[in-house]
């Protein structure tokens, strides 16, 4: 008889038999009983997850070992016999395992094995220098570093010692880094001429002052003391009539985040210069923001790039509501036209240029030569005479195009990736467009940066620690590969590269790669010495490192002061937190929690900071 057929009268066999057959558990493969014994533990009891786990141990299930035991953690975070056998010992009030237990008893590794710092570092001729290991190159630069910062702050100290740059149509004034003042000016000049090829401007403008301060509360006080008090949520500005014109904003923590404001108020002034006084608002900030959220890599604009996070945004505008393209265009300065406006002037600008294949694409460009050639008039007798139709008369077509918006290529699902972990948290769909970036597009940097920012944003608000070291350290591979295939210009500044650093840094300090991640700033510091995030970023590896060659909360509070005075933005106030935190002032904590998150409220802090200070004032 062939196998086959006598197995098939086996299987007969025991079907017509049924449920007469009662097996013993003894008869059970381990794997079987083990889900009989796990469906008969109670949700809450953690001892018997840890027994269990000892049976699975004498059984030869690891894998279920570690899992059972992880669930104990989960339910009682101190069960002294379930860390034990995970491998974890509790330093300073945390319990830690691995490396990190390692990095915590003051070892490093060295030619495979875990030796005291020390004996490492002297071999390698390091010394320690202001609470770091430091080769003696490093001791040198990090000297004349700050050396180099301590001269800035003095020069910075007054305004009429500022740098000064000329340019074809900017006068520069500045009180940021020589370098940074440099990009600062290569990028408006860049802006400049791509809104002078939109508007096929072409009259010279008359050279424009702009200044730049290097903190907020400068800017503040420039701009009241000029006769335009401004609140302290503003970042920037553009200014004209009797006092002439201009651009005024501070160094608001990044070199990108700064030229995104620049270029807001660079198109103001564009369209200042090409069509006057009489713009309507939505002509105006809506042409602002398109150019604010424009992609840019050096001096190249991709004006076709979808913000998703405003487009997301207006879609649920219009889940709410009917949104009245009339009412939008009738909206008259800033006192109307509100942040909930944003996207709607965004999505008229992007429908004008883009629907139908450009269809209204002529059309738009000579409505703003109309602009220049108008008496103020009632705005939707202005936007028939330019387009032949009323506002609402596109409501459906415009709609329906803004329904139709979606990813297309590599770019868009990458920038859809990042913006999918920003101010709409849903990490699900972030790593379904970053796996889609990386399939249409796997060796560009866009689509590594995508994949780490996913995982980084991911691992901070993941409250696993072990999950949250996994998407740390897949957050860390990724940005090194994006750095990799974005390298470093060999002159100038790098907003994107730097951006890139930074965020490695941030994912090698939650897995306990120190010293990498102080090499990832110190490239940006060695580029831009007055970084306000690099030292924001070197803050944040001293107070949360559980190294104690590398943590530090003195020498986190002097790179704070650094960080403030340069501008820093919300990842120093969450430093601060932190600081405030490991001394007892939850109160203050909370306070600069609050801030953080105000400052990015528009980003992940919007859930990240919130989260944090929802868990310290239920401590």
């Amino acid at each position: 008889m062939r196998r086959s057929t006598l197995a098939l009268i086996i299987v007969l066999l025991l079907g017509t038999l049924g449920d007469a057959v009662a097996v013993e558990p003894s008869q059970l493969t381990p794997r079987a009983e083990l889900c009989e014994r796990r469906a008969q533990l109670a949700a809450d009891d953690a001892d018997a997850r840890v027994m269990l786990a000892a049976w699975c141990a004498i059984n030869n299930l690891e894998a279920e070992r570690l899992a059972l035991l992880k669930e104990a953690v989960r339910i009682a975070p101190d069960h002294a016999s379930a860390r034990a056998a995970l491998g974890h010992e509790k330093i300073g009030g945390t319990w830690l395992s691995g490396d990190a237990l390692m990095r915590a008893k003051g070892l490093v590794r060295h030619k495979g094995e875990w030796v005291p710092a020390e004996t490492m570092y002297a071999t390698k001729g390091w010394v320690r220098h202001r609470g770091r290991w430091m080769s003696p190159a490093q001791v040198k630069r990090f000297d004349k570093r700050q050396e180099r910062l301590r001269e800035l702050a003095k020069a910075r100290s007054d305004w009429s010692q500022a740098w000064e740059i000329t340019t074809e149509r900017f006068a520069l004034k500045t009180n940021v880094s020589p370098l940074a003042a440099q990009e600062l000016a290569a990028g408006l000049e860049a802006c400049v001429a791509e809104l002078a090829r939109v508007f096929n401007l072409k009259r010279q403008l008359q050279r424009i002052p702009v200044e730049v301060y290097a903190t907020r509360e400068e800017f503040i006080a420039q701009s009241a003391a000029a006769g335009i008090p401004i609140g302290g949520n503003v970042l920037g500005y553009f200014y004209h009539g009797g006092r002439g014109s201009g651009i005024r904003c501070f160094h608001a923590g990044s070199m990108e985040r700064t030229l995104s404001v620049l270029y807001h108020e660079c198109t103001h002034l564009v369209i200042n210069a090409a069509c006057g006084d009489e713009v309507p608002t939505w002509a105006n900030e809506g042409l602002a923001v398109f150019f604010e959220d424009a992609e840019r890599d050096g001096a190249r604009f991709d004006l076709t790039v979808i913000p998703f996070e405003r487009l997301w945004h207006l879609q649920e505008q219009l889940k709410q509501g009917e949104v009245s393209l009339d009412h939008l265009c009738r909206l008259d300065g800033p006192g109307q036209y509100g942040a909930q406006y944003y996207p709607q002037g965004w999505a008229l600008i992007y429908f004008l240029l883009y629907a139908e294949d450009g269809k209204y694409r002529p059309r738009f460009l000579e409505f703003y030569k109309l602009l220049g050639k108008q008496q103020r008039m009632d705005p939707i007798v202005l936007f028939e005479k330019g387009f032949g139709v009323k506002p609402d008369d596109l409501r459906a077509q415009w709609r329906a195009f803004v329904d139709g918006l979606e990813p297309k290529d590599a770019d868009d699902f990458a920038a859809a990736a990042v913006d999918s972990v920003g101010m709409y948290f849903d990490p699900e769909k972030a790593r379904a467009f970053a796996s889609e970036a990386l399939t249409r597009a796997p060796t560009a940097w866009q689509a590594h940066a995508a994949a780490a920012r996913v995982e980084l944003h991911c691992s901070l608000y993941e409250r696993d620690p072990d999950r949250a070291a996994e998407q740390a350290a897949a957050a860390a591979t990724a940005f090194e590969q994006a750095r990799r295939l974005h390298p470093r210009p060999r002159k100038g500044l790098s907003p994107i590269d730097d951006r890139l650093a930074l965020d490695h840094a941030r994912a090698l300090t939650c897995i306990g790669r120190y010293d990498e991640a102080l090499v990832a700033v110190d490239s940006v510091l060695e580029g831009n010495e007055a970084c306000a995030d690099a030292y924001a970023c070197l803050a944040l590896i001293a107070a949360t490192a559980d190294d104690p060659q590398h943590r530090d909360l003195e020498r986190a509070e002097a790179d704070l002061a650094i960080a403030d005075d340069l501008g820093a933005g919300h990842l120093a106030r969450y430093v601060h937190a932190l600081i405030a935190a490991e001394k007892g002032y939850r109160d203050q904590a909370a306070q600069w929690l609050g801030r953080a998150a105000d400052e990015d409220a528009y980003g992940f802090g919007r859930w990240f900071y919130q989260r944090e200070q929802a868990r310290l004032c239920a401590r």
